[in-house]
């Protein structure tokens, strides 16, 4: 109890003593009216460069396919992973990728350049229509069979940046394969030819990360 008198009478001489000081007024100039008013900007980042900037770009996405020719029974739905090298100058994309999927069947393996234009680059999205050429190998897991094609892929990828330089993006695309090299071998006899019988197509898909530098 005592303590609560003791706090009590200390804050009653701390209020004395305020209301005694007399009031500083500083004289000072008042603002003029409309004066402009400094407003501190927002913090925002451009992930989307300006293009004609010019910039490279490293891709990192799984990729999965769904090709063949009912000739040949059916389409095979392959899945793995696609690694690419892009430069971009004034809307134009230059690039180059590899390709890795399989099934339980068939290896599939892809270099390609490609083109492209961006048609969208803005509000931190882009998008970009590409096409390209490349070359493919296709062996067989249990079977000595080995396909190779010459590939013309065409494909529309659009992707948002979520930090400075680094987007994530979906992709959907469709792609021709031209049989370049058929070879089956049955015991120490091995032959190959090209076959038109053994072209395919189907179509294409991405989704991955894309990081700018």
């Amino acid at each position: 109890m005592r303590k609560l008198i003791l706090a009590g009478v200390i804050g009653v001489f701390s209020t004395v003593a305020v209301a005694n000081t007399p009031l500083v007024i500083q004289q000072g100039q008042p603002e003029p009216m409309g004066a402009p008013v400094a407003h501190k900007p927002a913090k925002t980042y451009q992930p989307n460069k300006a293009i004609s900037d010019g910039r490279a770009s490293l891709t990192i996405a799984y990729s999965g396919s769904k090709i063949g020719a009912e000739d040949l029974g059916g389409d095979s739905r392959l899945n793995g992973i696609h690694v690419g090298f892009d430069a971009i100058q004034n809307n134009l994309m230059a690039g180059v990728g590899f390709t890795y999927q399989n099934d339980s069947d068939w290896k599939y393996s892809e270099i390609h350049s490609k083109f492209g234009y961006y048609f969208l680059n803005q509000a931190n999205s882009y998008g970009v229509a590409s096409f390209g050429i490349g070359y493919a190998w296709m062996p067989a897991k249990e079977f000595p069979i080995d396909l190779e094609y010459l590939v013309l892929p065409i494909e529309v990828e659009v992707g948002h940046y979520i930090h400075n330089n680094l987007a994530v993006f979906g992709a959907l695309g469709h792609k021709w394969l031209w049989n370049t090299v058929t070879e089956v071998c049955l015991g120490n006899f091995c032959g190959s030819d090209t076959l038109a019988e053994m072209d395919i197509d189907g179509f294409t898909y991405k989704l991955g990360i894309r990081y700018d530098f």
